[in-house]
């Protein structure tokens, strides 16, 4: 999803120029930008729901959603269109990501309309942090980063349940469980941050405290609840490889990324074979992790093969599968599980994307649509003409 200092796939993507910006939401030509236009569609919205009085549920709610996300695009429009040497934008990043942060942590810990609410809140401000950013490769960063920590709080507040509800004396196993489930939240916010903030220093050691949480979180879970077996495999080969690949940010042996990538896929084929036999509504979840895990294997195999454009579209189509995950978990009301498994899988269809490089993607796509859409070129057509050899010359 980062570029490895050294690596091929450094420096992929440049941004595009920045604009001269004469004023808030217009271009240098007094042309409206996107995010102009998008802050006049949203205040039309806003307008028409106040004056129709939407009822129902969507009403009063749909109203504040597209209200509180006319705020933030009308800053992050703002934003943009002040100066790059100016303060502000140096630190706007974390004036919207602090605050998204705080929000899912506090969700993380509620239920109910208040868990949504908070959820939606650190939503809305994450896209506004999106909204900032002017390149892919930092658009991917940011979302990664938003969906570990929203993950990690999640992670954190399940802990701290297992631990409550686990007797001390006849279930240790749980305790040990629910403490590791701690560490893992703890590891996901500190390598989110780190992303975020560019420190690549810290990747190594939140990934290899993450993956030895995970291999704890199996071990404890074979003692606690002996049988469930696939789970139990999963969270052990989860954090061999991410251990394998904390291992590889600390020594710089980027060769180690391709195997982790590879046995993360595997696990995730475990984990959602074991949710789909043996969890009640893990169908469509099951599934997703399946097919992401699948994607995950065909990008190490390919990041070990040098085939990077593969490995771009295997990180696209892993992407979509995370995305369809987290429409799932929130189905089953799990909000803040699948507003970040929803980050996360736009971070990797975006860090995909920068690795292809967008304009070989939208050409390859017009190739593939005029193919299907459009009779074949003269060149292309069978020649149905009868050979004329030299007859004369025959004679």
């Amino acid at each position: 999803m980062l570029p490895l200092s050294g690596s091929t796939m450094e420096d992929t993507v440049s941004g595009p120029p920045v604009p001269s910006v004469t004023k808030t939401g217009t271009g240098s030509a007094g042309k409206r930008t996107w995010l102009g236009k998008l802050a006049t569609y949203l205040a039309s919205f806003s307008g028409g729901a106040a004056v129709n009085d939407l009822s129902g549920t969507l009403g009063y709610h749909g109203l504040a959603g597209a209200i509180a996300l006319l705020a933030v695009v009308t800053a992050a429009t703002w934003i943009r269109g002040l100066s790059p040497r100016a303060r502000l934008p140096r630190f706007a990043l974390w004036l919207f990501l602090a605050p998204a942060a705080c929000a899912a942590t506090i969700a993380a810990f509620s239920s109910g309309t208040p868990a949504s609410t908070l959820t939606a809140a650190a939503a809305i401000l994450t896209i506004g942090a999106v909204l900032i950013s002017r390149e892919l490769q930092s658009v991917a960063t940011v979302l990664f980063g938003a969906g570990l920590i929203a993950l990690g709080a999640a992670a954190i507040a399940l802990g701290a349940a297992v631990i409550v509800g686990a007797d001390a004396v006849t279930e240790p196993a749980s305790i040990v469980a629910g403490a590791a489930f701690t560490a893992v939240g703890a590891a996901a916010i500190a390598f989110g941050t780190a992303a975020i903030a560019g420190r690549y220093a810290l990747f190594g050691g939140s990934l290899i405290a993450g993956g030895a949480s995970l291999i704890v979180i199996g071990v404890a879970a074979d003692i606690a609840v002996p049988g469930d077996t696939l789970f139990e495999a999963a969270f052990i080969v989860g954090g061999a490889a991410l251990i394998t690949a904390g291992a590889a940010f600390i020594t710089g042996l980027h060769a180690l990324l391709g195997p982790a990538i590879t046995a993360a896929g595997a696990a995730f084929i475990v984990g959602g074979a074991a949710a789909v036999i043996a969890v009640a509504g893990g169908m469509l979840p099951g599934a997703a992790f399946v097919v992401g895990g699948a994607a995950l294997i065909t990008a190490g195999a390919a990041f070990i093969a040098g085939r990077y454009a593969l490995f771009g579209a295997a990180f696209i189509a892993g992407g979509a599968a995370l995305i369809a995950a987290g429409v799932a978990f929130i189905a089953v009301l799990a909000a803040l599980a699948g507003t970040a498994c929803i980050a996360l899988g736009t971070a990797t269809i975006a860090a995909g994307t920068a690795v292809i490089g967008p304009r070989t993607i939208v050409i390859r796509v017009r190739q593939a649509i005029d193919w299907a859409t459009k009779p074949p070129q003269a060149s292309e057509e069978p020649n149905t003409q009868p050979s004329t050899g030299n007859t004369d010359a025959a004679c």
